[in-house]
């Protein structure tokens, strides 16, 4: 005959030690399975794989690019300083499409403890490089309040 007082668990053959050891745990495992003609590694590819290979060739994407510029520079002052801010993105191979020089216009509040600047807008062609150098030399350049370079949807 059986004996009914036993308690039925799964044989712990085959397992770690440690799991020998916990008798009153019922552990199910389940093996891994795969569909036929799935790889052992993950069926998602990465992004990276999705991406065109460029083989060395630059993307010219369109950007916009505001600046302020300081309000207490003189109009020669102000040229010299468009002039050379944009020498920065053609020296990189960019291309200045179009430039707007909005003027000078009050702030909300103080920005650099100035309470006016002078806003330029320009819509460039440009590569990340390009962007980059420009964004590293906007910052250390102090006749420039602040800066934005944005994606041109247009």
């Amino acid at each position: 005959m059986e004996n009914h007082g036993e308690s039925r668990r799964p044989k712990s053959d085959g397992l770690c030690p440690r799991l020998k050891e916990e008798a009153n745990l019922y552990i199910i495992i389940k093996p891994f399975r795969r569909k036929k003609g799935q790889p052992l590694w993950s069926h998602r590819k990465s992004k990276a794989a999705h991406r065109p290979k460029l083989g060395g060739v630059r993307i010219m994407e369109k950007y916009e690019i505001m600046y302020i510029l300081s309000a207490t520079l003189d109009d020669a002052a102000r040229k010299a300083e468009i002039e050379k801010l944009h020498g920065i993105l053609t020296s990189n191979k960019a291309q200045v499409r179009d430039v707007k020089e909005w003027g000078v216009r009050d702030f909300a509040s103080e920005i650099k403890e100035q309470k006016k600047g002078y806003y330029v807008v320009i819509k460039i062609s440009a590569d990340n490089a390009a962007l980059k150098e420009f964004d590293r030399l906007v910052r250390l350049d102090n006749l420039v309040i602040r800066h934005l370079i944005t994606k041109d949807r247009d």
